[in-house]
């Protein structure tokens, strides 16, 4: 009986996690949704070349890159929430998951706005799809970056806030 209650896993357990299984957790997400996001950009300008019909192309591509911008902000609100279970187990502030969390969502905003978007706009303006200028998604990517850092920075601001007292 002794043995099965020092095996069991009980709730007052789940409060004080391992640090080091939490950062495994940590890094083998950030693995994954790495690899996922950058499959899913792929596939998203991907897309527009596997259609003869323009339209079903452009259809295509925003129904990928909705699927990509989900898996982006749902990976981004996971590791941030890895990334504060992995502080307060160490019960010190850890800024390397934060900083690998914003680099993540900011290397994924800026490869949409820069690489993605314009590619679908210069085939959309290739076959006169598109009428009058480009559009410019640059400035709204830095705009995605800067609100990730700020929700970040809030995150890390209340941890060690937290972890203070």
């Amino acid at each position: 009986m002794v043995f099965l209650y020092k095996q069991t896993y009980t709730s007052a357990q789940i409060l004080k996690p391992d640090p080091e299984k939490l950062k495994k957790i940590f890094m083998i997400f950030f693995g994954v949704a790495a690899v996922v996001t950058f499959a899913l950009s792929w596939f998203t300008t991907y897309q527009l070349q596997s259609s003869n019909i323009p339209l079903e192309g452009s259809i295509k591509y925003q129904n990928m890159k909705s699927i990509m911008i989900f898996a982006l902000n749902f990976s981004f609100l996971v590791m941030m929430i890895l990334a504060n279970a992995y502080s307060l187990s160490l019960k010190k502030l850890a800024i390397v998951p934060y900083l690998m969390t914003i680099v993540f969502y900011a290397l994924f905003v800026l490869k949409d706005a820069y690489i993605i978007s314009d590619y679908f706009s210069l085939w959309q303006k290739s076959l006169k799809m598109l009428k009058g200028d480009l559009p410019d998604f640059h400035s709204t990517a830095w705009v995605k970056c800067w609100m990730g850092v700020a929700v970040t920075t809030f995150n890390v601001a209340l941890i060690w806030l937290g972890l203070r007292k």
